[in-house]
């Protein structure tokens, strides 16, 4: 699932809690992936006090784990997968938009 930049965490928990994950893809008004946001991003940011309108821009994860269409490889996936303890994986084409997504 994705969500804007522009968005807040009530928003964010709204989209989590309707679709059933614990993670969004955060992207820019063009849908190029910026980032991620997960359930854990949200508890740490409301146990450091921040409110249900608090912008995403504050606590989402500018550094997301995705890979390029062309480079996909189920076994590198998989490692990524155990290692880094993620539930999601983006596949993005050169303009970094989301093509498909890995569970």
């Amino acid at each position: 699932m994705k969500i804007f930049l522009n968005s807040n965490i009530k928003q964010a928990i709204k989209i989590l809690n309707k679709h059933s994950s614990r993670t969004l893809m955060v992207v820019d008004k063009n849908e190029s992936l910026i980032g991620t946001l997960s359930d854990g991003n949200i508890r740490r940011s409301i146990i450091n006090g921040f409110n249900l309108e608090t912008s995403i821009k504050k606590i989402y994860n500018k550094n997301p784990i995705f890979i390029y269409e062309n480079e996909i490889d189920l076994k590198k996936l998989k490692k990524i997968f155990l290692k880094k303890k993620i539930y999601l994986i983006p596949i993005v084409n050169k303009k970094k938009k989301v093509i498909k997504v890995f569970y």
